[in-house]
């Protein structure tokens, strides 16, 4: 409700950059600053993404919560091989960044083995030496580029292969085995977001 002399000039909203009205006096009822902004959309402006989809954002994070529960449940509690650190940042691309090109099962799947396979390689050349390291993890990424399967992960795979000395079975567990593992919560965590959006008419029902 615009109240009579409440209203004197516009600005631009320090939120959405729309062209918003600037109260007059202090008697106006609505708390705004001096963008025409209340301080909370100030707030959320300058903490929070715009357009939050908070229902995908908890799906996903439910998805990425339960896939690095089952790869942790199998490596720690029943001494299944299928841990590594790299896994980590795979979990945040594959359930924040669903849509990207890294998150595809394939780029997941072989940018971890490949980078894997190409770091067991030179680590039993050049042993664990700080070039060692270097060269692996660029051997890596190469590797990723040309077969387009780059997944930025993979580079974590190549020193943790490298650092740890890791014996060749390293390739399939953890790192074939557990990228499976998470592929496959990614997907059924994509499924239930598109069977939720379908349901409420939602840019993810396509």
């Amino acid at each position: 409700m615009l109240f009579r002399g409440c209203w004197v000039k516009n600005q631009r909203c320090c939120k959405t950059n729309d062209v918003v009205l600037i109260p007059k006096s202090e008697e106006c009822p609505m708390t705004i600053g001096t963008d025409g902004c209340s301080a909370m959309a100030r707030i959320r402006g300058s903490v929070f993404a715009k357009d939050v989809e908070f229902p995908r954002v908890a799906i996903f994070a439910t998805g990425g919560f339960v896939a690095l529960s089952i790869v942790s449940y199998l490596a720690l509690s029943l001494g299944q091989p299928l841990l590594v650190p790299s896994f980590g940042a795979t979990a945040v691309i594959l359930f924040s960044m669903p849509d990207s090109r890294a998150a595809r099962p394939r780029n997941v799947f072989f940018g971890q083995v490949i980078s894997a396979l190409v770091s067991l390689v030179v680590s039993h050349v050049l042993g664990c030496t700080w070039y060692a390291v270097g060269l692996g993890v660029m051997l890596a990424m190469v590797a990723m580029v040309v077969t387009d399967t780059v997944h930025p992960p993979g580079g974590a795979t190549a020193i943790s292969c490298i650092t740890a000395s890791q014996s060749w079975s390293f390739a399939i567990a953890p790192v074939a085995l557990g990228a499976l593992v998470l592929i496959a919560v990614g997907a059924m965590t994509a499924s239930l977001y598109r069977r939720h959006s379908a349901r409420r008419g939602g840019p993810g029902s396509s």
